[in-house]
This record gives C-alpha cells, sequence and structure tokens, in this order.
C-alpha cells in the first residue's frame, strides 16, 4: 500500500479526533459559563456570503475570549450583564476588477455596550453610517 495513502488515512483520523475534541470543549465551556452565569445575555451577530461578503469578528469581551454558542442556524456568543467592552471587526469583500477581490477591513476597535440580564441582542454593522449597531432582539 502506497504511503500517501498512510499519511492521508493519519491526517483523516486526525481531523476527526481534533473536531470532537473541539465540541466537547465548546460544550464544557458553554455549560461552565452559564453554571457561573446563569443570567447572561446572548448577543447575535451575523455575517453573509455571497458574491461579496460581510464578516462581523468578535475578539474579545471585557479582554477574555468570548464563549460562541449557534442557535437556530445564527451565531452568537454570550455576556454578563453591565458594561461590557467588545473587541470587534468588520470586513467587506467585493469582486474587483483588477485583482480577484477587494476587502475592506474596520477595526479592531473596543466598543462599549449595556447588557442587561436575560436579554437577547443583535450585534451589527452599518456600512452608509460606518458604525456598529447594538440592539435589543424582538421576539
Amino acid at each position: 500500500m502506497p504511503i500517501h495513502f498512510i499519511y492521508m488515512a493519519i491526517v483523516f483520523v486526525g481531523g476527526i479526533a481534533y473536531t470532537i475534541y473541539a465540541i466537547t470543549k465548546n460544550k464544557k465551556d458553554k455549560a461552565n459559563f452559564l453554571e457561573n452565569h446563569p443570567n447572561a445575555a446572548k448577543i447575535f451577530y451575523s455575517s453573509k456570503t455571497s458574491i461579496t461578503s460581510e464578516v462581523l469578528n468578535i475578539y474579545t469581551i471585557n479582554g477574555t475570549k468570548p464563549v460562541m454558542f449557534t442557535e437556530k442556524m445564527k451565531p452568537g456568543f454570550y455576556a454578563i450583564p453591565g458594561e461590557v467592552t467588545l473587541n470587534v471587526s468588520f470586513t467587506y469583500t467585493r469582486p474587483g476588477i483588477m485583482y480577484k477581490s477587494v476587502s475592506e477591513t474596520i477595526g479592531p476597535i473596543d466598543i462599549e455596550v449595556d447588557v442587561k440580564a436575560n436579554r437577547e441582542y443583535i450585534l451589527t454593522y452599518d456600512r452608509k453610517k460606518e458604525e456598529f449597531i447594538f440592539t435589543e432582539k424582538k421576539n
């Protein structure tokens, strides 16, 4: 049996093992966070990809790594109630004429938001106003 098949099998099995580890660790992180902060708020954000793409990145919340989740195919993260500092960036990519694509990146910058307990919020970026928008989600 050729050696490259063995290498491919090792990479495949390693990839599956890492994926299982990452999913398990994320579940434990969420469970621990919610156990310690049962009144945490949920902040949803969106990224769009088609011919153009809009990607909102969340780097830190109050200087720490965010605890991420997905609910109904929408990504989000948890925040402890109170004044919260989010370190975020926004990247807009469109097809170019002379280049394959052209990207514009805003940030990373810190934005301060007020989060209330057990509420849901939406974080977006308005390209026309050139500002991040933080609003409470209407159920």
